[in-house]
């Protein structure tokens, strides 16, 4: 009998896999927001104004000029948002998109297929996961906002294909002629949401952000020298821009540790709690 469930549950294993490796191309992109300068570029024709809900071919190229930006929604519900100066590539006939330059967001639905992001000097394998990639003319900068699985990067110029995985709040720079990748480092997701246009100012399609918020709520919680009482009143500004909504309103007197504490159950299914002060003390 032990025999029989380890052979199907290998075979499980083998079946995911298989799945995962044969997921279905990028495709069927339509722009959803378009802000002053974006336009498109398909084989050798000259870059032409795109269009709001226009669907971009597979192996057509986005560009956005200086104070643009534009945003793609993937039939697969894969969310890329393109800063200003970007030129944006959905590789034809894979799960593949190349930035030439610029910054863009890419945030993979859970559950659904893996991904990989090229630079010249990078590649990046991804599944179930919000990142943020900058191209520069001397560094590429990679962000890992949240996933579920690490995300492995390698460098285009290793022949032996080595990877190094980057985890939720971390994050790697490095030169565009780098001969190996850095160790990575944590960065404050909350400040980094707050202050990225990625994020902030209006796009054409939410983002998903429960486990943003649970990443920021748990950097806060294992700050040194703080605890979830003071620094869970930073985590409003975040929950608002997903669309938790802000802290109760009505809410007076008293604290958490007074024990009044009120719980608010999202479109999502998320509860929040928060305390007798309107400030989040935690997910339940």
């Amino acid at each position: 009998m032990k025999m029989l469930n380890r052979s199907s549950m290998f075979a499980a294993l083998v079946s995911i896999a298989a799945s995962a490796a044969h997921a279905a191309p990028l495709m069927g992109a339509r722009i959803t927001h378009i802000v002053n300068d974006v336009r498109m570029v398909e084989g050798g024709n000259p870059p032409r104004p795109a269009r709001l809900h226009e669907v971009v071919p597979v192996g057509a190229a986005v560009r956005t000029g200086i104070d643009s930006r534009s945003e793609l929604l993937f039939t697969d519900q894969t969310i890329t948002r393109l800063g200003a100066n970007t030129h944006f590539t959905v590789n034809e006939g894979s799960r593949e998109v190349s930035l030439r330059q610029g910054t863009i967001l890419v945030q993979l639905p859970k559950g659904g297929g893996g991904a990989k992001i090229q630079t010249a000097a990078i590649t990046a394998a991804i599944s179930g996961s919000t990142v943020v990639f900058e191209h520069g003319k001397n560094f590429t900068t990679i962000w890992v906002i949240e996933v579920k699985h690490p995300l492995f990067l390698t460098l285009n110029s290793d022949k032996t294909r080595k990877q190094t995985p980057v985890t939720s709040g971390f994050w790697v720079r490095l030169p565009n002629d780098a001969t190996m990748i850095p160790e990575p480092r944590e960065f404050d997701v909350a400040e980094f949401v707050r202050k990225s246009i990625m994020f902030n100012g209006e796009w054409g399609t939410i983002l998903e952000g429960t486990e943003i918020a649970a990443i920021i709520a748990a950097q806060r919680k294992n700050l040194p020298g703080e605890n979830s009482e003071t620094t869970g009143a930073d985590i409003l500004p975040f929950l608002a821009a997903f669309g938790f909504g802000s802290f109760p309103a009505g809410i007076s007197g008293g604290s958490s540790a007074s024990g009044v504490v009120t719980s608010v159950t999202q479109p999502n299914g998320l509860v929040v709690l928060f305390d007798g002060l309107g400030r989040f003390i935690r997910f339940q």
